[in-house]
Parts: C-alpha cells; structure tokens; sequence
C-alpha cells in the first residue's frame, strides 16, 4: 500500500478501526452476509482465518467482547459448529482466558 492510501484510511481521530479500516469501510469492502453479523452490530469483524492439525481458527477485532460473545453463541448453534468451540485471547492480559461459545463446551480449556 502506498502512503497516500494508509495516511486517507488510518487517520488518527477515529476510535475503533482494524488496519485503518472503520467498520462501516470494512463492511462495503465485504458484501459476504454470513461473514457481516459482528460488523452490522458495530462490535467487531474477523481478521484472519487458519487451519491447525485439528481446529480451525478465526482472528477477529472486538470492540464489545460481551456482546460478542451474545452473537457468536447463537451462531455457532444455528451453524451446527462442534462443542469444542471456543473464545480465546491473545492479548497478554486475557492469554489464559477462554470463553465457551456452544452450550455444550468442555470446561477448562
């Protein structure tokens, strides 16, 4: 990216952005509707994606974990995701934290 294109959409007074993107920008640039539901509710997007040995993973910017979480439960009930479903954190504070997002979640991982 050129330094015009990074200085127009990371300027410094806006609150909440994921690479210099707002999530009204975001939400224009990805038109896919299952992948909207964080952005439409103004609390979050995903950023990354990947595959492990044994679980998938999606990398997302929050900006309500709360509310979140509420969005995720419900999606991973209507999308018949495993119960080993799970919200964790990279951020140092949280490492160690993980949220259940099925209602069938194994405790304590």
């Amino acid at each position: 990216m050129n330094k015009e294109f990074w200085a127009e959409h990371y300027p410094d007074n806006i609150d909440w952005t994921i690479m210099g993107f707002t999530a009204d920008e975001l939400r224009a640039m990805d038109p896919q509707p299952e992948r909207q539901e964080l952005r439409e509710a103004g609390i979050g997007c995903q950023i990354g994606a990947g595959r492990g040995s044994e679980y998938y993973f999606f990398d997302l910017a929050l900006k309500d974990i709360d509310a979140a979480v509420d969005i995720m439960q419900r999606l991973t009930l209507v999308n018949d995701l495993p119960n080993e479903t799970w919200l964790k954190f990279y951020d140092a504070a949280d490492k160690t934290r993980s949220i259940g997002l099925h209602i069938e979640a194994p405790a304590g991982v």
